[in-house]
C-alpha cells in the first residue's frame, strides 16, 4: 500500500514540475510558432526566404 502512495506522490510533483516548465516556456514557444507562422504565410504568398 505505501508504495502506491509513494508513487503517487512522485506523479504529482512530476506533473507540477511539468506545468511550471511549460509556464515558463510558454513565452518563449508563443515567439516560435509565431515566427513559423509568419515565414509560412510569407511562402504561401509566393514571398519566399
Amino acid at each position: 500500500m505505501v508504495p502506491m502512495i509513494e508513487y503517487g506522490l512522485v506523479a504529482a510533483l512530476v506533473s507540477v514540475f511539468a506545468i511550471i516548465a511549460l509556464q515558463i516556456l510558454s513565452g518563449q514557444l508563443q515567439v516560435i510558432f509565431n515566427t513559423a507562422s509568419s515565414y509560412l504565410a510569407a511562402a504561401a504568398a509566393g514571398g519566399g526566404s
